[in-house]
């Protein structure tokens, strides 16, 4: 059970701003904001940051993000209904590093069709004072234990089948996993291809992303 403290949510911090000799049009920011979503703002901000770039090589770069086929043109929304919750791997983790929270950005880019069980959270539980993401479910310390040394054998298939049995347990109705996305400790259609062979659960391609229908678990 979480708690919210009011002593405990906001903490003394340092804020950094750039020196004043920096135009904040080139400065760095996080797509957290009703600008996520929408294609023609990161337009404008790539192209001011290319010409950022030529007048001064130091300057740095948009980063593009992959957004799934099957999430920008729509087809996802044929299979997942409106308001599902989705476990998109791999899961967000609030790390200062590229890649860890574009499952985030996928649903953004999908218009926030569906509900995402993971992504960044601050609150606090009685063993932490703060906490700066989502707890763990089964599944994501299943597929921790896979990216370090010896992982072969962490997704041994009766544990794969518990953690699905408890992600659906707590309301989750279908896990995506992106055939190019970044970070996956396995490769795409074997992760899916094991989670599908948990009874009631089965999985389908749809163009570069799998989905993996749970709503028949028990």
């Amino acid at each position: 059970e979480l708690k919210m403290e009011k002593t405990s949510c906001f903490m003394p911090a340092h804020i950094l701003l750039p020196d004043a000799a920096i135009p904040l049009e080139q400065w760095g920011c996080i797509a957290c904001d009703q600008f996520t979503s929408d294609r023609a703002y990161w337009e404008k901000a790539a192209a001011v940051t290319a010409v950022a770039v030529l007048i001064a090589p130091a300057a740095a770069e948009t980063r593009v993000l992959h957004i799934p086929t099957a999430i920008a043109s729509g087809a996802l929304d044929e299979v997942v209904p409106q308001g599902a919750v989705v476990k998109a791997l791999p899961t967000p983790r609030a790390v200062a590093e590229p890649d860890h929270a574009q499952a985030m950005a996928w649903q953004a880019e999908s218009g926030m069709h569906y509900r995402e069980t993971g992504g960044y959270f601050i609150g606090s539980t009685d063993d932490h004072d703060v906490i700066y993401q989502s707890l763990l479910d089964p599944l994501d310390v299943l597929l921790r234990e896979a990216e370090g040394p010896g992982g072969s054998a962490a997704l041994e298939q009766d544990r794969v089948d518990q953690s699905v049995r408890d992600i659906r347990a707590r309301g989750t109705e279908f896990v995506l996993v992106p055939e190019d996305a970044p970070l996956l400790p396995r490769p795409a259609d074997e992760l899916a291809e094991s989670l599908a062979r948990t009874p009631g659960a089965h999985a389908e391609l749809i163009e570069d992303t799998w989905v993996v229908d749970l709503r028949g678990v028990e």
